[in-house]
């Protein structure tokens, strides 16, 4: 499986004929000091399969007046065919300052994807398991061919409601090519951020699919 957890959240369906931001996290203010992720989920809505998803977010205060800016940093997964979930994050850099009540929207869109071959590389997440103080698992390349370091791991944690709460990322142990069907090791500490419920997405890069 691409996305891999203990929790199964069930998302809204979104707007249709587009790729929509069907879930987000609640803004944590103030936003510290290292910055904020804030996960998000986003549906594919479009008749065909898409990649190279891309979303931004926009904080405003409570009077409208813009305060601040965020990107994503990936999806995972990131070839998403018709009707599927993905899910990624948005980034609020170091400095960020927000003041209280304000509020963030978010919007998404994707490519149409002419080849499952594609630059990011989905990993399958196959074992997954939460210590409490780590989420700990094995990722394996499903391609036919060799993929590449390095290879992201982001846990997204799930509260007792099935939405989204906290995005904790890392990485896979291996840092070489990993052959088809290869698999790695990944340990992703958790800092003290309950996460009981979660799910855990990963992946590479496809060098051969460069450009495409």
């Amino acid at each position: 499986m691409y996305l891999a957890g203990n929790a199964s959240p069930t998302f809204p369906a979104g707007d249709p004929g587009k790729v929509a931001v069907v879930a987000q996290a609640p803004l944590t203010l103030p936003v510290p000091s290292g910055g904020e992720t804030l996960p998000i989920a986003v549906r594919n809505n479009t008749p065909g399969s898409v990649t190279e998803i891309t979303a931004q977010g926009i904080v405003r205060d409570a009077g409208g007046k813009i305060v601040g800016t965020g990107t994503d940093q990936g999806f995972h997964p990131a070839l998403l065919q018709p009707g599927q979930v993905a899910l990624g994050f948005i980034y609020l850099g170091i400095g960020t300052n927000v003041p209280a009540g304000s509020a963030i929207t978010v919007q998404a869109s994707g490519k149409p994807a002419s080849s499952s071959n594609t630059y990011f590389a989905d990993l399958l997440v196959t074992e997954v398991s939460n210590t409490g103080q780590q989420v700990v698992g094995t990722i394996k390349n499903p391609r036919a061919h060799a993929v590449q370091a390095p290879y992201s791991v982001d846990v997204y944690c799930i509260d007792s409601s099935g939405g989204l709460r906290a995005e904790i990322g890392g990485f896979a142990d291996v840092s070489t090519d990993l052959a088809p069907g290869a698999t790695s090791g990944f340990t992703v500490d958790l800092a003290g951020t309950p996460c009981p419920q979660f799910i855990v997405g990963a992946s590479g890069f496809d060098q051969s699919a460069a450009g495409t």
